[in-house]
């Protein structure tokens, strides 16, 4: 619209490249000699094409320039412009030539801007969302199951917060009935325990005549008897303790401990008519429940003692070792089946034909073993011509 009146402007006698707006650049010649020239040097292969051709562009995507040749008699123009808003202020103009760059730099602040403040709000969204949820779990972890419920407007955090709540509620319900069956539990044995002093008294009773008599014959067993008495007694008070929640009693596995556990499996073999070779007897720093490890160690010399042949042996090994403390049992009988070596520790696998009445031995001596900080290990044997089960009882120190 503009560039009409640089033409009229130029036609005239009176020219002076002063005349020019602003927002043009130029190329002024007269008699082939540059008289003024305000276009940037990186344009001068379109300058000089406009010269040749009469008109030329950059044909960029933004601020496309273009070159138009004016000519009059010897005077040459080269106008360089650019068909795009500019802002109306000279001094502005040449600070900001380009305003479709400025258009496109607020527009993507504007979006920035916008875009930063949904990803703020929506953080704060779904933080104050988690936040119900985390205040849920914690009122769970605390056992604090009365709490009252948190709502959410959102479909899938009110699903979350409603497993939560039914959570809740199903983990009460199986507290108390937990708390009720351990009542009965405890009621149970507490009644056990008590009506079987009266037997247990009668027999101890009894025992003392039978010692007083004297009779040399029976002393040995009448003495087996007193030791089964005494460790039957300490089995009631353990169970007493177990209704009450009391835990295990470690102690040091001392030459007292050792000969204990080592007299409990004699009284066993012997009445089964089986020799025990106690092959080491080495105490440790290491401390142990020594009533719980003598139901473990009774456990698993009853169950040799039933599978080994009469007159056989059952060798038992206690061994102290730098990282652990072994204590090993092993018979020769036929050895543990492949389904007991697989499947171990299971509740009610069992090596007897009655599964009804037997099957918690393993398990029992496995749960003792790992309140011990120990583990099982079970395997079958065979050296020269001796074969069958092994046993051992491994304690981490």
């Amino acid at each position: 619209m503009n560039i009409s009146k640089v033409e009229e402007s130029f036609e005239k006698n009176d020219f002076s490249p002063k005349s020019i707006p602003f927002y043009f650049d130029y190329k002024y010649l007269k008699n082939g000699e540059i008289v003024a020239n305000t276009i940037d040097n990186k344009y001068k292969d379109y300058v000089d094409q406009a010269e040749k051709t009469g008109l030329a562009n950059s044909n960029l995507p933004f601020n496309n320039k273009y070159f138009k040749k004016l000519t009059k008699d010897s005077e040459t123009l080269i106008l360089s412009y650019q068909i795009s808003p500019i802002l109306a202020s000279e001094k502005a103009y040449h600070k900001i030539n380009n305003i479709e760059l400025l258009y496109i730099s607020l527009a993507f602040i504007i979006w920035l801007l916008g875009f930063i403040i949904l990803v703020r709000k929506s953080i704060k969204i779904i933080k104050n969302e988690i936040e119900k949820i985390s205040k849920t779990n914690l009122q769970i972890k605390n056992m604090n199951l009365d709490f009252k419920s948190e709502d959410s407007k959102y479909t899938e955090i009110a699903g979350v917060l409603d497993s939560l709540d039914a959570m809740a509620l199903d983990l009460k319900k199986s507290l108390h009935d937990q708390w009720q069956i351990e009542q009965k539990q405890k009621n149970l044995i507490e009644s056990i325990t008590h009506d079987i002093r009266t037997p247990i008294t009668l027999i101890k009773g009894n025992t003392e005549l039978l010692k007083e008599e004297g009779n040399p014959d029976q002393l040995e067993y009448i003495n087996d008897i007193e030791t089964g008495i005494d460790r039957l007694n300490i089995y009631i008070e353990k169970l007493n303790n177990f209704s009450r929640n009391i835990a295990n009693n470690p102690q040091k596995v001392d030459e007292n401990a050792i000969n204990y556990w080592i007299n409990i499996a004699k009284s066993i073999c012997k009445n089964a008519n089986i020799n025990l070779i106690v092959t080491k007897s080495e105490p440790s720093t290491i401390k142990l429940d020594r009533e719980q490890i003598a139901v473990a160690i009774q456990n698993i010399i009853v169950n040799s003692t039933e599978h080994s042949p009469k007159n056989s042996n059952i060798y038992l090994t206690f061994e102290n070792q730098k990282n652990y403390y072994q204590i090993t049992v092993k018979d020769q009988g036929p050895g543990f089946k492949k389904e007991i070596l697989d499947k171990i520790p299971q509740k009610n696998l069992t090596t007897k034909t009655d599964k009804i009445k037997h099957g918690m031995g393993l398990v029992m001596v496995d749960e003792i073993l790992k309140s011990n900080k120990g583990r099982l290990n079970l395997g079958n044997y065979q050296k020269d011509s001796k074969s069958g089960a092994i046993v051992k009882f491994i304690f981490y120190k």
